[in-house]
């Protein structure tokens, strides 16, 4: 499932999920915690894509959407996160100041249509902490060589209780 997909295609088999209706869009759906997404508790069984998604929720919002991608991610799921990294763009405006503009775009969004701005930035830690809290485990991050800006994160939808995911994470040391 490519959740919030926009514009964007990947590679290889992939169901769509926007709201709005793009071409190519499977799914229309404009998520919200009052209105879920129409699939079935842990019907995405392989790989959840969320690139350049999460920043366009509050801080409160992203805590009920990753709840939710949890509910719809059967155990064992990939789950793979494009988002902001504030540390990496603080580092872009500090080593680059004549970027300072771009460096600032990415943590504030073009706003090159209505609605389209970023609530929230992440560090790996937060992200990390927000994924786990609702049963995801990190396997590893990556700098996103697509926005400079950003972070990857590669994740796996752990076993449904969240005191199994700590035994785990404490077994991985």
């Amino acid at each position: 499932l490519a959740f919030g997909c926009g514009e964007k295609r990947s590679p290889g088999e992939w169901v769509y999920l926007d709201a709005f209706p793009y071409d190519g869009v499977n799914i229309v759906h404009k998520w919200s915690p009052d209105n879920p997404v129409p699939l079935a508790d842990g019907s995405v069984d392989e790989v959840l894509l969320a690139l350049d998604i999460l920043e366009h929720f509050s801080r409160r919002d992203a805590d009920a959407l990753v709840k939710e991608w949890a509910r719809i991610c059967a155990p064992g799921c990939a789950l793979i996160i494009s988002t902001t990294d504030i540390e990496r763009v603080a580092r872009w405006i500090i080593e680059l100041p004549g970027e300072t503009p771009w460096a600032i775009e990415a943590v504030h969004c073009r706003e090159n249509m209505p609605g389209n701005v970023h609530y929230w930035s992440y560090t790996r830690v937060s992200l990390q902490d927000l994924l786990h809290k609702f049963g995801f485990i990190v396997e590893r991050f990556a700098d996103s060589e697509l926005h400079r800006g950003n972070v990857l994160a590669y994740a796996k939808r752990g076993p449904c209780d969240v005191t199994e995911v700590d035994a785990i994470i404490r077994e991985q040391g």
